[in-house]
Protein backbone atom coordinates (compact mmCIF):
# COMPACT_ATOMS: atom_id res chain seq x y z
CA UNK A 1 0.00 0.00 0.00
CA UNK A 2 1.34 3.41 -0.93
CA UNK A 3 1.59 6.22 1.56
CA UNK A 4 0.01 9.22 -0.14
CA UNK A 5 1.40 12.10 1.88
CA UNK A 6 0.79 14.70 -0.85
CA UNK A 7 -2.87 13.62 -1.14
CA UNK A 8 -3.21 14.02 2.62
CA UNK A 9 -1.61 17.48 2.45
CA UNK A 10 -4.07 18.52 -0.27
CA UNK A 11 -7.04 17.42 1.87
CA UNK A 12 -5.66 19.20 4.96
CA UNK A 13 -5.15 22.38 2.90
CA UNK A 14 -8.70 22.17 1.52
CA UNK A 15 -10.12 21.97 5.04
CA UNK A 16 -7.89 24.78 6.33
CA UNK A 17 -8.93 27.09 3.45
CA UNK A 18 -12.61 26.39 4.14
CA UNK A 19 -12.09 27.02 7.85
CA UNK A 20 -10.27 30.32 7.13
CA UNK A 21 -13.20 31.45 4.98
CA UNK A 22 -15.75 30.45 7.65
CA UNK A 23 -17.26 27.82 5.33
CA UNK A 24 -18.91 24.66 6.60
CA UNK A 25 -16.48 21.80 7.13
CA UNK A 26 -16.76 18.51 5.28
CA UNK A 27 -17.02 15.36 7.39
CA UNK A 28 -15.84 13.09 4.59
CA UNK A 29 -14.25 13.63 1.19
CA UNK A 30 -14.01 11.06 -1.63
CA UNK A 31 -11.74 11.29 -4.65
CA UNK A 32 -11.27 9.09 -7.71
CA UNK A 33 -7.76 9.02 -9.18
CA UNK A 34 -7.07 7.79 -12.73
CA UNK A 35 -3.60 6.29 -13.02
CA UNK A 36 -1.69 3.81 -15.17
CA UNK A 37 -2.24 2.33 -18.60
CA UNK A 38 -5.63 1.34 -20.01
CA UNK A 39 -6.56 -2.27 -19.18
CA UNK A 40 -7.56 -2.85 -22.82
CA UNK A 41 -7.95 -0.63 -25.94
CA UNK A 42 -10.48 2.19 -25.40
CA UNK A 43 -10.95 1.12 -21.77
CA UNK A 44 -12.30 3.49 -19.17
CA UNK A 45 -10.45 1.44 -16.52
CA UNK A 46 -6.73 1.79 -15.91
CA UNK A 47 -4.18 -0.35 -14.08
CA UNK A 48 -3.77 1.88 -11.04
CA UNK A 49 -7.15 3.61 -10.71
CA UNK A 50 -8.11 4.08 -7.09
CA UNK A 51 -10.68 5.71 -4.86
CA UNK A 52 -9.57 7.43 -1.68
CA UNK A 53 -11.77 8.40 1.21
CA UNK A 54 -10.75 10.99 3.78
CA UNK A 55 -12.79 10.75 6.99
CA UNK A 56 -11.92 13.63 9.28
CA UNK A 57 -12.71 11.84 12.54
CA UNK A 58 -12.71 8.21 13.66
CA UNK A 59 -16.43 8.50 14.50
CA UNK A 60 -17.15 8.76 10.75
CA UNK A 61 -15.74 5.26 10.12
CA UNK A 62 -18.29 2.57 10.95
CA UNK A 63 -16.26 -0.31 9.53
CA UNK A 64 -13.87 -1.37 6.80
CA UNK A 65 -12.60 -4.49 5.11
CA UNK A 66 -9.17 -5.48 3.89
CA UNK A 67 -8.76 -8.32 1.35
CA UNK A 68 -6.73 -11.19 2.77
CA UNK A 69 -3.30 -11.32 1.16
CA UNK A 70 -3.94 -8.11 -0.78
CA UNK A 71 -5.86 -7.68 -3.99
CA UNK A 72 -4.57 -9.35 -7.17
CA UNK A 73 -6.29 -9.49 -10.50
CA UNK A 74 -4.30 -12.36 -11.95
CA UNK A 75 -3.57 -11.18 -15.45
Amino acid sequence: MKARYLDCAVMQTLHKLREDRKLQAFDTVRGFFVEGHALYPDSGFRELDDVQVCARSPQQVLGYCWPRGGLTLGW
